[in-house]
C-alpha cells in the first residue's frame, strides 16, 4: 500500500469520525434500554456499514478499494466513542 492510499485512508476515516458520533448519539437517544449495548453498537455498525457500502458502490479506483477497509477500524472507533460519551 502506498503513502497515497494511506493519506486518503486516514482523511476517510478521520471524515467518519462526526458521522459515527452522529449515529451512537442518535442509537442512544432513541433507545430507552438499560445494558443494551451490544444491541445499539449492532445498530450503529450495521448503518456504518451500510453507509460504506453505498459509498465503495459509487466509487472507484483507490477509493473503492480504502472504503471496503473500513469496517474494522470502525468498530474500534464505535467502541471508544461510546465508552467516552456514555461511561
Amino acid at each position: 500500500m502506498g503513502l497515497g492510499a494511506i493519506m486518503t485512508g486516514l482523511a476517510l476515516f478521520t471524515k467518519s469520525i462526526p458521522l459515527i458520533i452522529g449515529l451512537v448519539k442518535t442509537v442512544e437517544a432513541v433507545t430507552d434500554e438499560s445494558g443494551a449495548g451490544e444491541q445499539k453498537k449492532k445498530v450503529v455498525m450495521e448503518t456504518t456499514k451500510t453507509l460504506f457500502d453505498v459509498m465503495d458502490a459509487v466509487s472507484t479506483g483507490g477509493q473503492k478499494e480504502t472504503w471496503s477497509k473500513m469496517e474494522a477500524p470502525a468498530s474500534g472507533l464505535i467502541d471508544l466513542i461510546a465508552r467516552f460519551l456514555f461511561k
